[in-house]
């Protein structure tokens, strides 16, 4: 039965990094029309030889309003306007006007006169979220130009997510200590961060303990706590914990017993250490562990988020 778990453990993670390679070979791009704000084409953009014109992208899901501000043959301003240009794949496409007869913004406006005429088509196609090919026609005329992102500050750094801090804080060797009656001992190693994420937007990386046997660790975002369970045929051990600081965390060991079910013991004070080389301690027996749990064990209120984080931890060890 061990056997068979750590080979179901051994599949899941092989398959995870199938997905992760399979991911990273992806190199086409695509425009995305989530409704995020703001979206990743909005924004001015020009040619960065050509100083003297440019285009304005306003982004939002699956269209484009695009305005574009240039010169006529005679060099005079002129602005043109593309405002349905409609999302597929890697850029958008639609038509190109000219605004005639609207009025100053220095008087009361009136609108009586406007006019709108139909120029050409315009067609935007990106490489990436920065750099683009804008391809149109103005009264017949057919013209391409390279257009890239104008850049007025440093973009900010993106805010870091449950993969990130599991990357970051979690890989590593750790010594966990807590004590029951007596003090027990438990070394785990999280090398590679082969992780994937539930619909809940939780992570999961994958390590061993002392002797190499699989386990599963990661942040929980719904109790905003970090958790590693190892598994066994006898007792799950489940620990419950925050950083005090990259090296240091502190919080609680549960043993359930049997593994698998919603028996979970009362919390015990964990803390824990990270050091650079792996440490072996002496193999603790479950069967000790077990007695002494049942010797403190008192009336106690199960946290119903730590379970909820256990059992579902559970089904993606097995």
């Amino acid at each position: 039965m061990i056997v068979q778990s750590i080979g179901r453990k051994l599949a899941r993670i092989i398959a995870l990094l199938a997905f992760a390679l399979a991911a990273h070979t992806a190199s086409s791009f695509t425009v995305n029309t989530s409704p995020v704000t703001p979206a990743n084409l909005s924004g001015l953009w020009w040619n960065t030889s050509e100083s003297g014109w440019g285009i304005n992208i306003d982004h939002q899901q699956t269209i484009v309003f695009a305005t574009i501000f240039t010169y006529d043959a005679t060099g005079y301003a002129h602005w043109y306007f593309a405002s349905d240009c409609r999302v597929s794949g890697d850029g958008c496409v639609g038509d190109l006007y000219r605004a005639r007869g609207g009025s100053t913004m220095t008087v009361p406006w009136y609108g009586a006169g406007l006019s709108l005429e139909k120029v050409g088509t315009l067609t935007l196609r990106f490489t990436d979220n920065n750099n683009g090919q804008m391809t149109y026609s103005i009264n017949g005329v057919p013209s391409s130009k390279t257009i890239t992102r104008m850049l007025l500050a440093p973009p900010a750094q993106p805010t870091m997510s449950s993969y990130d801090k599991t990357a970051l804080l979690l890989g590593g060797t750790w010594t966990l200590r807590f004590t029951i009656i007596s003090t027990f001992s438990y070394n785990y190693t999280f090398l590679s961060m082969n992780s994937t994420a539930n619909s809940n937007g939780d992570y999961y990386a994958y390590g061993s303990d002392q002797y190499g046997d699989p386990v599963v660790g990661g942040y929980y975002s719904k109790g905003d706590f970090w958790t590693i369970l190892d598994t066994s045929v006898i007792i799950d051990r489940y620990y419950v914990f925050s950083f005090g600081d990259k090296n240091h965390i502190s919080g609680c060991y549960y043993q359930i017993d049997p593994p698998g079910s919603t028996h979970m013991s009362n919390c015990y004070p964990m803390a824990g250490s990270r050091y650079p080389e792996k440490r072996l301690t002496q193999a603790h027996d479950p069967r000790q562990l077990i007695l002494e749990v049942a010797e403190t064990a008192e009336p106690h209120d199960v946290d119903p988020t730590v379970l909820e984080s256990y059992l579902q931890f559970r089904r993606l060890a097995q």
